[in-house]
């Protein structure tokens, strides 16, 4: 059995300031942010890994260092799983992309299968690459308790490809809060079953970031009713 924990970085000042925040804003976690991050490791105190994959981007590695008490060698760093390439929205006011985008801002949201980020990368290529990423773990981990820490799009588009979903549902599957993480396990046939959803019991009232629904596990079994199967 492999144990994967889909994880998202810290809070950081675009976060705060509700800015387009991809793979182009590099950007540390805010005070907050490591505090966050620092209660993450609690968590895993309690349930460690075997192996942390994370994103290039300072945001999740700082995350990753800090949960897993991990520097340099000992994380193992993936390009793919960095944030989205948001082109010329990075950093940009959520409602300034929206107002000078508007097209494009509701393809984002409501046809992902259509959408690409001015400038930027296609939703279709960057949920390619990271469900690309993920299954590679997961064959060269296999058995393993592995940790993946990475961003809030990325990951969202991750969750509708083991889903099975049309890109369109994106707006059905809510982001993650920050440290907050979804937890799978998957057998050697390739079942997965969910068994944490955009957890963040880990978290004090003062760091946590209401999601849209926290861990409700009988929400999400509802949604992949058929069952999820990968091909490993």
């Amino acid at each position: 059995m492999t144990t994967v924990y889909l994880i998202r970085h810290g809070e950081t000042s675009n976060n705060v300031e509700k800015r387009c925040n991809g793979c182009r804003s590099n950007q540390p976690l805010s005070a907050r942010g490591k505090e966050q991050a620092t209660a993450l490791a609690a968590y895993f105190d309690a349930h460690p890994v075997d192996v942390v994959c994370t994103s290039p981007l300072t945001r999740a590695m700082q995350t990753a260092s800090l949960a897993f008490h991990r520097d340099g060698d000992a994380l193992t760093v993936v390009q793919d799983l960095r944030e989205v390439d948001l082109g010329v929205w990075d950093g940009m006011l959520h409602t300034e992309a929206q107002a000078r985008y508007p097209e494009e801002w509701y393809n984002s949201k409501k046809r992902a299968s259509i959408s690409v980020y001015p400038g930027g990368e296609s939703s279709v290529g960057a949920a390619d690459r990271i469900y690309a990423a993920f299954l590679d773990i997961l064959r060269t981990y296999r058995g393993k308790r592995v940790a993946i820490v990475a961003h809030s799009t990325i990951l969202t588009l991750l969750a509708l490809r083991i889903f099975d979903w049309h890109l369109d549902r994106k707006s059905e599957m809510a982001g993650l809060s920050n440290t907050g993480f979804h937890a799978l396990e998957i057998d050697d046939a390739g079942h997965a079953t969910v068994t944490r959803w955009n957890n963040t019991d880990h978290l004090p009232a003062a760091l946590w970031s209401k999601p849209s629904y926290s861990d409700d596990v009988a929400h999400v079994a509802a949604l992949c009713k058929d069952g999820i199967t990968l091909p490993l």
